[in-house]
């Protein structure tokens, strides 16, 4: 979205240093409310989601013609669909790596023995390099131990000293299978537990931070992303017109993979790049599990296979093809040399079915009081 600059003014009752400003006059109270009228929903490059569906649905637009549209200064290009990715789960940030698996079909690399349904993995040295993880196991059972916990009863510690990474992987091809039961699953603080394709790394960054990292096929972290970016009843839309704007959004997710490069350990994240939350989850060990993945967006992300965006030729770099909810009727203007985007107007996001086209707000005099009472009685607001 755009951004203009926004004056509060209030009625100074507040003091400086200690000394009373008596010498400003007394303002007189503002209206009871304010009422702020908007349009879009985020941080307005490139591609506008509602913009793609109304582009595809009211308009007829290809998925090309959308990226073309949204990313000016790009071109179609390919890359391998055997092409990975690593992810960094942020739900995990300086925790243990603790994995589970219901089939108990897990190995951890460089360790003989196995399976197990129950891995840990939890850094002790990451003094100097490379980092030291201990690394513990069962076969009994799907256990999800907190980070304080002595591991002992039940639990057979598999190496004291594995050097630089912990990798956990599952016996089951976690690419083909439709049974999230053969998949390694992440126990997360909350304790849901979330299923993934790939493996599951224990790692730390370059001033030690403890990070869990998902190595996986970069087609199956796309089928993820578009089943949560964009509703996947969006291809019955239109006659099936919808699912062009699903594959603008796939081709969209799959270059922002590859082009942001978050770090030593990792491409990317799930959270604060991309929503990506694996296959499924369940809110506890016993809990029925609730999948992510959907067939509209998996066929969709076949269909797309490899597809991404380059800047200026099929070998320029990826695009940083960033993209939002809503542009409000106009994108903005990138910046940087993987970000060639220029400004449009964006008509496809007045689609009606958009509530992020138009918008209006109010907010009650008392609650902007409240968030600078030093300040005083509200008074006005100047745009």
């Amino acid at each position: 979205m755009g951004r203009r600059l926004v004056l509060l003014a209030l009625t100074a009752t507040a003091a400086v240093g200690g000394v009373p400003l008596h010498a400003r006059p007394a303002a007189a109270a503002g209206p009871a409310s304010l009422v702020l009228d908007g349009h879009g929903n985020g941080h307005g490059y490139g591609l506008s989601q509602w913009g793609a569906y109304g582009y595809a649905v009211d308009r007829g637009w290809n998925a090309n013609q959308i990226l073309d549209h949204y990313y000016s200064g790009t071109v179609a290009a390919l890359v391998p669909d055997t092409t990975m990715i690593s992810v960094r789960l942020q739900t995990l940030d300086n925790l243990q790596t603790a994995v589970v698996s219901s089939t108990g079909g897990l190995t951890v690399g460089g360790v003989v023995g196995g399976p197990w349904k129950s891995v840990v993995a939890r850094l002790v040295s990451a003094a100097g390099a490379p980092a030291v993880y201990s690394v513990w196991g069962r076969t009994d059972a799907e256990v999800c131990p907190a980070a304080t916990d002595t591991l002992t009863a039940g639990w057979t510690l598999l190496n004291a000293a594995i050097a630089t990474k912990v990798d956990i992987a599952t016996t089951a091809d976690s690419i083909a299978t439709t049974q999230f039961t053969d998949l390694a699953a992440v126990c997360e603080p909350t304790g849901r537990v979330r299923s993934y394709r790939g493996s599951i790394r224990a790692v730390t960054g370059s001033v030690g931070e403890i990070r869990t990292v998902n190595v996986l096929p970069l087609e199956q972290f796309v089928r993820s992303v578009t089943a949560m970016e964009v509703s996947p009843s969006w291809g019955n839309a239109g006659g099936g017109a919808g699912l062009q704007a699903i594959a603008a959004q796939s081709i969209a997710s799959r270059t922002f993979a590859l082009a942001y490069k978050w770090n030593t350990y990792a491409d990317v994240c799930d959270r604060m790049c991309e929503a990506y939350f694996g296959v499924g989850s369940r809110a506890t060990l016993t809990s029925p599990f609730v999948r992510v993945e959907h067939p509209t967006t998996d066929a969709v992300v076949a269909m797309t296979k490899g597809q991404v965006r380059r800047v200026g030729s099929a070998t320029g770099v990826f695009a940083l093809t960033m993209y939002a909810a809503s542009t409000g009727g106009w994108t903005r203007t990138g910046t940087g040399a993987n970000m060639p985007f220029a400004a449009v107007e964006d008509l496809g996001d007045s689609t009606p079915l958009n509530p992020y086209y138009q918008w209006s707000v109010t907010i009650p005099a008392a609650t902007i009081v409240a968030k600078y009472p030093a300040l005083g009685v509200y008074s006005r607001m100047v745009v």
